[in-house]
């Protein structure tokens, strides 16, 4: 083979090494860019999941499908309530994690507690609980404690036995200036079983009412179930007879730290009512 044939032959192999080791960076610094989660204008590949960062708490900070992170800066309204678990979405405005103390002890106790009706009507008895035993007597009814008790976090159960084509729950984060109140000019949470064969977290907010979340579950008015609610950090962890169904925290929680029971209807029943500052899961 003459000279020049091989100069010529040896020159295009490195001309074709060069223009495909120049065609995989390229390839590896769009990849690298898809993956990018330091801030910057990125979009990555359909499918992918970026890696979620656990939270002092125990929750999950940080992006998850694409889609999902793509609806959240699209400039729609971003719902107010996300599933806790697994991870929350990864909003416009940061999700901010203020300092949190539940060191502060409260005593809750049928001698320090006092519940006040401030809407339909209830009847009370003795229980096996700290507290009396309710009866609901009217509809629209709502007892409250009063304003010298704070219930900041912690859990409250209580018993319910509901009554056909009404809304049976307990209400937290309480807040109002008004003496007797139903849903107008007032702001809590309610967990409830729901007349339609449903379980709501909901949230009344200066009278405006939304459903956080709603979950199908089979119960009925003859057993009576436990409700129960752990609240720390303004988030919501809900049960009924020890499963949990819901988990919520809003970015926009409630401050009230009162507490009570509603029922809709005439004959439902409240019983071994249970507040206490522990977290009991």
């Amino acid at each position: 083979m003459k000279k020049s044939v091989r100069i010529i032959i040896v020159t295009l192999m490195y001309a074709f090494c060069a223009l495909f080791a120049c065609g995989c960076n390229q390839t590896t610094a769009k990849n690298n860019a898809a993956f990018r989660n330091d801030g910057g204008a990125t979009t990555a590949p359909v499918g992918t999941v970026f890696m979620q960062v656990k939270t002092p708490d125990g929750g999950y900070q940080g992006s998850i499908t694409p889609k999902q992170a793509q609806n959240s800066s699209s400039g729609e309204d971003a719902p107010s309530c996300e599933d806790w678990e697994p991870a929350i979405i990864e909003y416009d405005e940061p999700y901010v994690y203020t300092p949190y103390d539940d060191s502060a002890r409260y005593e809750y106790t049928s001698e320090t507690v006092n519940f006040k009706t401030v809407s339909g009507g209830f009847t009370q008895a003795k229980g096996n609980g700290e507290f009396n035993d309710f009866t609901v007597t009217g509809t629209n009814s709502l007892a409250v404690c009063g304003e010298e008790t704070s219930f900041p976090y912690g859990t409250f159960s209580c018993d319910v036995k509901t009554v056909k084509g009404y809304d049976t729950g307990i209400v937290y984060g309480l807040s109002t200036y008004k003496s007797m109140f139903w849903e107008s000019g007032v702001s809590y949470y309610i967990f409830l079983l729901s007349a339609d064969g449903y379980v709501y977290l909901g949230k009344i907010d200066d009278g405006v009412w939304s459903v956080l979340k709603r979950v199908s579950y089979s119960f009925n008015t003859v057993d009576t179930f436990n409700l129960k609610v752990v609240y720390k950090n303004y988030k919501s962890s809900c049960y009924i007879n020890g499963n949990l169904l819901i988990e919520c925290k809003e970015r926009k929680p409630l401050t009230g730290t009162r507490f009570g029971i509603r029922g809709g209807g005439s004959g439902a029943v409240f019983s071994n009512i249970s507040v206490t500052n522990d977290y009991l899961i």
